[in-house]
């Protein structure tokens, strides 16, 4: 219940940093893709993924973590880990959220 109560309160952001590899000039983050993204029903190849980025890992809403292959298509709620560049994170979050 505690548990429940916390995750409503937490505001949901466009893109959340995981973790930053300052000597290699390196952010992990991770984005929630919205239902109107443009991203949805798209594979990974499609995507015009801004330079030094690359998607790592898939989170489904209801299916187990994936590596995406240039295949792999998104879908609304899908919560996305890549590693980019800090010049290359605004436009990596507009990409995959579809602005």
């Amino acid at each position: 219940f505690i548990l429940e109560s916390i995750k409503e309160e937490v505001p949901t952001h466009p893109m959340t940093h995981l973790l930053t590899i300052r000597d290699k000039g390196l952010e992990i983050v991770e984005v929630k893709i919205p239902p109107e993204s443009t991203t949805v029903g798209k594979p990974i190849k499609e995507l015009s993924l801004p330079p030094g980025s690359r998607l790592v890992l898939i989170i489904p809403k209801e299916h187990k973590p994936r590596v995406p292959a240039s295949d792999t298509i998104l879908r609304d709620g899908d919560r996305v880990i890549a590693v980019t560049t800090p010049e290359s994170e605004e436009a990596l979050r507009a990409v995959l959220r579809g602005a």
